[in-house]
């Protein structure tokens, strides 16, 4: 479960302070100059649960996104405060990596005429939060592939390769972003999607109130981070990202999946990857049209695609060898 106090533009705080600033206008030519103007927000906040806790303290960040490069804010944010500047070696790079990678989505893809960004250190864990007042991104993707709701987005969006804009984006940025954190978190509208990899789980959930734009939370302990180049390999075998992993619970409306047109929504953009490793964990059974649909008529279709079942129970595991029996005859 997700406190809404970590998605919310109003941090945990009991205590508020605000420092207003004013955007400098004036365009300059020289880098350094450039630097100086994005590297000063609009308004800064520390927002704390318990204002003699120094240690759990939220600093919001606020700037302009026209203009904005994603690479000089990191670095500017780095200079200055004082949980990023804690990070090193690979950790930081971590960091970095999801950080540029999240705010050029918000850049490009949101719409959004300002971004808000949150730094949180609390229990030894470091919490990345980046807010825009956009389209929201789970409504973007189901409107670009004509979805019928903004949970089958998030759906999508965990295969990955998913980009509403295929000429300047591969969609690699979320997907990798997501198994890189300890807790991760896209929050938008109605929805919240959850990847918990500590248990090597994802979840999505229903917001009561409606949550406007795009709020992504990035949550790590720095030293239990594994290197992204482990990450890399476990995906992107001879460096290419023609490797990943369905969570079929991501789909369903139920626990027990009956009908072929269910397996046409699960195999949707699957024939872009080589291996699809398929996890049926919660997975209390599947039909036959189903089961025939995905193992047998799909994978016959792209032979050059290996389908790679796991954590199946009993009955999932009987109707997959049953209708994959004499396949290979």
């Amino acid at each position: 479960m997700i406190s809404l106090g970590l998605l919310s533009k109003h941090g945990r705080g009991r205590a508020t302070t605000y420092h207003s600033t004013t955007a400098n206008t004036t365009t300059q030519s020289t880098p350094q100059t450039y630097s100086a103007q994005i590297c000063r927000p609009l308004m800064f906040r520390e927002d704390r649960e318990d204002s003699y806790n120094k240690t759990d303290l939220t600093a919001w960040y606020e700037y302009p996104t026209h203009n904005l490069k994603e690479d000089i804010l990191w670095q500017c944010l780095c200079d200055t405060d004082p949980t990023l500047q804690t990070l090193s070696g690979e950790p930081k790079a971590i960091f970095s990596y999801a950080f540029t990678e999240l705010v050029n989505n918000v850049i490009d893809h949101a719409q959004s005429p300002e971004i808000q960004v949150g730094v949180l250190s609390h229990d030894q864990k470091i919490t990345l939060r980046i807010i825009d007042q956009g389209i929201g991104i789970f409504k973007n993707v189901q409107s670009c592939f004509d979805l019928k709701s903004e949970i089958e987005a998030v759906a999508e969006i965990s295969k990955g390769k998913t980009t509403t804009n295929a000429e300047q984006h591969t969609g690699e940025g979320v997907f990798f972003v997501s198994k890189a954190a300890t807790l991760f978190s896209i929050a938008s509208h109605t929805t919240v999607w959850i990847v918990d990899n500590t248990r090597n789980d994802t979840a999505i959930k229903h917001l009561a109130t409606h949550l406007a734009g795009t709020h992504v939370m990035f949550e790590a302990t720095p030293h239990l981070l594994r290197p992204l180049k482990t990450l890399f390999n476990e995906y992107c075998p001879n460096y290419r990202f023609s490797r990943t992993k369905i969570h079929i619970h991501l789909f369903e409306t139920g626990s027990y999946f009956v009908s072929r047109s269910e397996a046409k929504r699960i195999t949707e953009r699957l024939d872009q990857f080589e291996t699809v490793i398929l996890d049926f964990a919660g997975i209390t059974g599947i039909g036959q049209g189903f089961a025939d649909q995905l193992f047998r008529v799909w994978q016959r279709e792209h032979p050059k695609v290996k389908l790679r079942p796991i954590n199946m129970n009993q009955e999932v595991d009987f109707m997959i060898r049953h209708v994959t029996a004499g396949q290979s005859e």
